[in-house]
């Protein structure tokens, strides 16, 4: 009686370890499944980001342009004697707000860079997780394998 009784007591603690392992693999898999969609979200944050700093870039040089043909009408304005004083307010004008334009792109350029940065920080910390999860999950399979060999 003894005997049967001790049995029983490791067939329940047996079963009980298997279903616990079984849990354990089931969040793992819900865990790693999370992750894999936080890094490709993050992988298209990424995309986005260099899409926008692409195009900051684009319009910078356009301003960057427009920047240029400004001061290329003042100094045309400069030779032109009568029409100097309005041709030169105007290249002012123009000047000003293509460099207050270059500002602009500069400063979303470099939120579009450091926003890609953090998009490539948080990428690597998803992936590093996952990584782990990965080792965890493929240990805890092991586990199981050899806890039902026995």
């Amino acid at each position: 009686v003894h005997g049967e009784a001790d049995m029983h007591s490791r067939r329940l603690s047996f079963a009980e370890k298997t279903a616990q392992l079984e849990l354990t693999l089931k969040q793992e898999h819900v865990t790693l499944t999370y992750l894999q969609e936080e890094a490709e979200r993050l992988r298209t944050q990424q995309l986005e980001a260099e899409r926008a700093k692409e195009e900051a870039e684009k319009e910078l040089e356009k301003w960057q342009q427009k920047a240029n043909e400004a001061l290329r009408l003042r100094l045309q304005a400069e030779e032109v004697a009568h029409k100097k004083s309005l041709a030169q307010e105007e290249a002012e004008k123009q000047k000003e707000d293509a460099e207050r334009e270059a500002r602009k792109r500069t400063k979303a350029e470099e939120s579009a860079l450091r926003q890609k940065e953090l998009a490539e920080e948080e990428l690597e910390k998803q992936r590093n997780l996952a990584e782990g999860t990965a080792q965890q999950k493929f240990l805890a399979e092991q586990e199981l394998i050899r806890l039902k060999s026995e």
